[in-house]
């Protein structure tokens, strides 16, 4: 029997066999293959016996994954997982061993570490030290880290509890090699996902690494594993519950942009490279919202992908190396963005993340909220599947908004803003433990360190928004106006007013350079405490030009008031009045002031009449009348346009008058 023993690797599992042929019957036969696989440590074995014109299988396996009983059964015999036998009539020893060489690798396919590792591994070297390894650690999430020399072999491992010891004694200085444990437990990429578990359980280690040539190549966790076991064993669940959304993929998006996401689709495929739609426009596909962004992230690297791309439909190709990302502008002003799947670590609370590839699964973790955190595959094998590993559609369904981890609102506090414009927008409700976090980013001020032209985007983002003071007031019962708008408080006839404000958003000039985001804002700044206004520019990054007209405001707005509501005012005096107010407030008041008001009315004669009004003469025609040219050409004129509104200069003729009789006066006054 020893010396007939073969081996054959039948999908990475190394099957042994033997083969002998005697001419009588002979007991006992399995008492010897134990022995067999005891002194050679055999895993599998089949022993293949030729008596008495039949050939005999005895079947030995010590491995979870293999039940032996399978390749008997189908040679008409029986057995167990682990003990099992048949007997062939009319077939030699080695058409036997085809045969079963054959059912083998029909019947067992094995997930193996190469197919679940994390890659490219995360690792530290030897000689640095232990704050620095802690920090890596802490940015990957792992509970350990592979420790390497110069020459990037694998020398040993450092559990995070060990660093955790070595910082509390104050040794955060020391260099790895000091606490790594040298004893290495590894796999190799071919090793199944049970040789593993039984390493991990026999061994006590929640992590192993995966080992090419002395080197780690991946790492495999105990999550890894568990996450595997229960897709097996749920595998009836999965194909039944498994989501495609091509229809609705279909019916959201118009003819051209389908066009363009299957070019996409055909190049992804060509270079083997997996495509997907995620963030906000995969919620909007399930919700039925319109919304044509192609937000599109991609298992590799997006730049050199984009890059390429653009061969294909000649855009302009804008990377952003630090982040992985690049966006191509269409001529139709269209824009496809690009991400590689990628992972985020924040140093502190509002800092821009470091970022290093990873996994899609990884990417849709680093984001905001699970309805987030879904992509829609377009390569085209499984066009239209959509990926949800953290319940996102469930919550959709819902009406839920949670977040994917504890510390989602520290990473970046504008989240916060983002939940309050999310609940309201869809009316969705958020979660309690979601809730409890944010508030307690509120309480603990993580909202002041939000940069200014992020918050200043966030509160773009509402202000574009119908009804949206209805998300400003939100965010004041959640006690976060004084952070995000200081200086500003709400009162309840707000409510109204911003109504008004909203209604008028149409009538604005734009072509007078008015700020919408000023006037959308002007109901909070009309009690607006103007000690605040350099922390307030401070705090959205506003301009001085900005910060003036808030000021110049509030110093006028009581005696403007008073003006405007007297009886007897010429129109001329109701235009300079105006002509001091900023644009934004006056469309303020007029939205918040009756129509049949005096307020009201002059400010309407204002904005429709009165602002674009034009002399017939100009400086040329000053001259040609004789006038001497200097600075009071300006005045002369600007007096002609005030006449002019309180009806004194209708014709040519009559301005040519009244020109001259200015004229007469200065030159008596001498000036």
């Amino acid at each position: 029997m020893v010396n007939s023993l073969t081996v054959v690797e039948v999908n990475g599992i190394q099957v042994h066999f033997t083969s002998v042929q005697v001419k009588d019957y002979v007991d006992g036969v399995s008492f010897l293959v134990h022995k067999l696989m005891d002194l050679e440590e055999i895993n599998v074995l089949f022993s293949l016996y030729d008596m008495e014109n039949k050939v005999y299988i005895i079947a030995r396996s010590r491995l979870e994954e293999i039940d032996v009983s399978i390749i008997t059964t189908g040679l008409n015999g029986g057995g167990h997982k682990s003990a099992a036998s048949a007997s062939i009539k009319g077939s030699s020893l080695e058409e036997v061993r085809k045969k079963i060489i054959n059912m083998m690798k029909r019947s067992f396919s094995f997930t193996r570490a190469a197919d679940i590792m994390s890659t490219p591994v995360k690792t530290v070297h030897r000689e640095s030290s232990i704050n620095e390894a802690y920090l890596t650690l802490i940015r990957s999430g792992f509970s350990g880290l592979p420790v390497v020399d110069d020459e990037g072999m694998l020398v040993g491992i450092i559990a995070r509890r060990d660093m955790e010891k070595a910082i509390h004694h104050g040794l955060q200085n020391a260099p790895v090699k000091s606490f790594m444990s040298p004893q290495i437990i590894g796999v190799s990429t071919r090793d199944s996902i049970y040789t593993i578990r039984n390493l991990m359980v026999e061994n006590d280690i929640g992590r192993v690494p995966v080992i090419k040539a002395g080197k780690p190549i991946g790492i495999i966790t105990r999550s890894d594993l568990l996450r595997v076991f229960h897709q097996k064993e749920n595998i009836v669940v999965n194909e039944l519950t498994r989501l495609n959304v091509s229809e609705s993929v279909f019916a959201h998006f118009t003819a051209d942009d389908l066009e363009l996401i299957n070019l996409i689709s055909g190049f992804a495929r060509r270079i083997g490279v997996r495509t997907y739609l995620v963030g906000g426009v995969v919620r909007d596909i399930i919700l039925g919202v319109p919304n044509h962004d192609l937000d599109l992230v991609v298992e590799g690297d997006a730049i050199e992908f984009s890059q390429n791309l653009n061969r294909l439909i000649n855009g302009k190709v804008v990377a952003y190396p630090p982040f992985g990302t690049s966006v191509i502008f269409l001529k139709d002003k269209k824009r496809i963005d690009f991400a590689s799947a990628r992972k985020e670590f924040y140093r502190f609370p509002g800092a821009a993340p470091d970022v290093e590839y990873s996994d899609l699964k990884k990417d849709l973790f680093r984001r905001d909220f699970t309805l987030n955190a879904m992509a829609i595959s377009i390569y085209p094998d499984n066009w239209g599947e959509l990926f949800d590993f953290f319940g996102g559609y469930r919550d959709l369904r819902n009406k839920i908004l949670r977040v994917l981890h504890p510390l989602s609102f520290v990473d970046d506090p504008a989240r916060s803003i983002r939940a309050v414009r999310f609940e309201k927008k869809y009316g969705f409700h958020i979660e309690p433990f979601t809730m409890s976090l944010l508030k307690q980013t509120i309480r603990k001020n993580l909202l002041d360190s939000i940069k200014p032209d992020r918050l200043k985007e966030e509160i773009q983002f509402i202000l574009e928004l119908p009804h949206y003071y209805r998300y400003l007031e939100r965010l004041y019962q959640l006690d976060m106006i004084p952070s995000i708008l200081p200086g500003c408080i709400w009162k309840r006839e707000y409510s109204d007013r911003f109504v008004s404000v909203e209604k008028r958003l149409l009538e604005l000039r734009i072509d007078l350079g008015i700020d919408r985001f000023l006037y959308q804002l002007t109901p909070l700044f009309d009690d607006f405490d103007v000690k605040q206004i350099s922390f307030l520019q401070k705090r959205l990054a506003l301009s001085r030009h900005f910060t003036h007209k808030v000021l110049s405001y509030h110093l006028q707005k009581n005696e403007f008031i008073s003006v405007m509501e007297k009886k007897d005012l010429r129109p001329s005096e109701v235009y300079l009045r105006c002509c001091s107010i900023p644009l934004e407030f006056l469309y303020y008041l007029l939205s918040i002031y009756p129509e049949e008001s005096l307020v009201n009315k002059r400010i309407n004669n204002y904005l429709k009449e009165w602002i674009d009004i034009k002399t017939i003469l100009k400086g040329s025609d000053l001259k040609e009348m004789g006038i001497e040219a200097g600075p009071h050409y300006a005045t002369m004129l600007s007096e002609l346009k005030l006449a002019k509104i309180d009806g004194y200069a209708g014709t040519r003729f009559e301005e040519e008058q009244l020109i001259k009789q200015y004229w007469e006066r200065m030159k008596k006054r001498g000036e």
